[in-house]
């Protein structure tokens, strides 16, 4: 992880690939799919911008990890604006 410690909800744009997987973590998407995001270079930027589609091309079948992933790029977002 880079020097974010716990990280902080704003500066989506300088998440690392590493702090975007600790972020998936902690949100309990299985190990495939953080895997999935790590070898495809997923950082902040690209991460705020994800798609269902780009989600899907991503292993990301399960409503429900969607709907987690979807919540954290809103709250990371929202969290960068106040």
């Amino acid at each position: 992880m880079s020097n974010h410690g716990l990280l902080s909800l704003s500066g989506l744009e300088e998440y690392t690939v590493e702090d975007i997987a600790g972020l998936l973590t902690r949100e309990n998407i299985s190990k495939e799919i953080i895997k999935s995001f790590t070898m495809q270079g997923i950082r902040g930027s690209y991460f705020a911008q994800l798609s269902n589609d780009m989600l899907k091309e991503l292993g990301v079948i399960s409503e429900l990890d969607k709907m987690k992933i979807k919540t954290l790029v809103q709250e990371l977002s929202r969290s960068k604006q106040s």
